[in-house]
This record gives structure tokens, C-alpha cells and sequence, in this order.
């Protein structure tokens, strides 16, 4: 028999990290890390974003130890979207490098979960192909891949943010095409919580058509299309995730593997 080129020999699991900048995918990426590994999960972490600082060495792949986003600007003088647009094209270019360096944690143990903290600049998502051709390589070598997308609390309090909020993750499912699982993040830090979110489904989902027919019809229809196509693909439904929480860690861990 012949196996794949590549890694794929060994059972890798996936798990990418999907959300816009500030959403808080490192901090839950890394409380993840430390709650698998203290279930004996073996856990390692791929940091892709040649501008993140913020996590621990630990069980940790780093891209900026090919390439830092600090010497892309000065080097190329462009600004940070555009040094990460092309640390992502480099990434594509030299893939090779993530094959050897997963393989050497693969070798070490039967079954490993890799976390993909991955930058949040919407412009990979839509216009650029880089995140999407890398999903693509990866399922090649016959992977399994589950994407986790954050969305933070904070857009609940305003109809029109989380109408921009949701419209850009769906726009990450449709270039990603691969399953997902939608959470809320930094509920802790968002008074009366539960009452906002209430309030929104309860009030603000379903627009009158009565509304549709008033001077500004205009308006209400695209925000009442809108509101169709968000509730289609459940984007008004996130699971709120609190990580001082084991219960809702643990809830995390149940839905994300039942992709596996």
C-alpha cells in the first residue's frame, strides 16, 4: 500500500481559531492549551500571525521565527495589514517549513490536536486566498479540521455592529468551508449579559412588515434581508464562553470534537 505525501500518517487533529482582531483567539487558544494538557491531551500550539507576542513558549510552533511583522514594515515599509497579507503569502510559499516542523511533534505521540491561532485581518477571508488555500493543503493530507469563531460580547450591544460582526464571520465559513462552532467571548466582562441578549433575539430579529412600508422602506428591507440570512446560518446563536468556567470549557471541548 502507499500512504500521502506529507504528515498525514499519524491522526492530527485541527483546530483553527477564527475571529477579528481582539476577539481574545489567543487567550482562548492558550486556556485551552492548559485545559487539554491537564486532561493528558497531547496539545500543541501554531502561532501564524507574524505580529503576536502574547502567548507562552510552551508546546508552541512560532511563524515569526521565520518571519517577524516588526521587520516586514521596516524592511518593505508597508503598514501591518499589508506585512500580514504578505506573511501569509510567504507562509503559502514555503509550507514545507509547517510540514517539518508539525511532523516533528507528530512523530512523538499517536494522536495530536494542533491549535491555529490565526490572524483576524478580514482581508484573508474575502478578497485574498491565503487562509483558504492553506485549509485546502491541509485537508489534502487528509487532516481533521474544526474551526472555532470568536465573536466578542461587546457587538451585542449595538444592532449595526453585530450586523458588520456577523456578516464577516459568515464570510470566513463560506471561504473556509469547513465546519464550525460559534462562541461569545468575554461575557465576564459585560454587565447584565443575559438581558442584552435577550433582548436582542426577542426584539430586533424579526422586523414588523409593517416597518417595511414607511418612508425609510429602503433601509428596513436590507436590515430585515439581513436579519434573514443571519438566523439562516445561525450566527445569532453564539454559545457564551466564560473561562474562569470549567463547565463551560468543558462544553467547549464536547461540541468542538464532535466534528472529529
Amino acid at each position: 500500500t502507499t500512504r500521502p505525501r506529507g504528515i498525514l500518517i499519524m491522526k492530527n487533529i485541527i483546530f483553527l481559531f477564527f475571529g477579528p482582531p481582539g476577539s481574545g483567539k489567543t487567550t482562548y487558544s492558550q486556556f485551552l492549551l492548559d485545559f487539554y494538557l491537564s486532561l493528558n491531551r497531547k496539545v500543541i500550539y501554531v502561532n501564524l500571525d507574524c505580529f503576536n507576542t502574547n502567548f507562552l513558549k510552551k508546546n508552541s510552533i512560532d511563524f515569526k521565527e521565520i518571519l517577524n511583522g516588526q521587520e516586514i514594515m521596516s524592511e518593505l515599509h508597508i503598514g501591518s495589514n499589508s506585512s500580514i497579507i504578505f506573511s501569509v503569502d510567504y507562509l503559502q510559499n514555503n509550507l514545507e517549513w509547517l510540514e517539518i516542523e508539525m511532523k516533528s511533534w507528530s512523530n512523538r505521540t499517536n494522536q495530536n490536536y494542533f491549535f491555529f491561532d490565526l490572524p483576524g485581518q478580514i482581508e484573508l477571508y474575502t478578497h485574498h486566498g491565503g487562509i483558504k488555500n492553506l485549509i485546502q493543503k491541509l485537508n489534502k493530507n487528509t487532516f481533521t479540521l474544526s474551526s472555532l469563531i470568536l465573536s466578542d460580547a461587546f457587538y451585542w450591544y449595538d444592532k449595526t455592529n453585530y450586523h458588520m460582526l456577523a456578516l464577516s464571520n459568515l464570510m470566513v465559513i463560506f471561504n473556509t468551508e469547513i465546519p464550525f462552532f460559534h462562541i461569545l467571548t468575554k461575557t465576564d466582562l459585560i454587565k447584565n449579559y443575559n438581558r442584552v441578549c435577550k433582548n436582542y433575539k426577542e426584539t430586533t430579529m424579526f422586523m414588523p412588515k409593517a416597518k417595511l412600508k414607511d418612508i425609510f422602506s429602503w433601509s428596513n428591507k436590507l436590515n430585515f434581508s439581513l436579519d434573514n440570512i443571519i438566523l439562516d446560518f445561525g450566527m445569532i446563536n453564539p454559545t457564551p464562553i466564560n473561562l474562569t468556567e470549567t463547565s463551560h470549557l468543558l462544553d467547549l471541548i464536547k461540541h468542538l470534537e464532535k466534528f472529529i
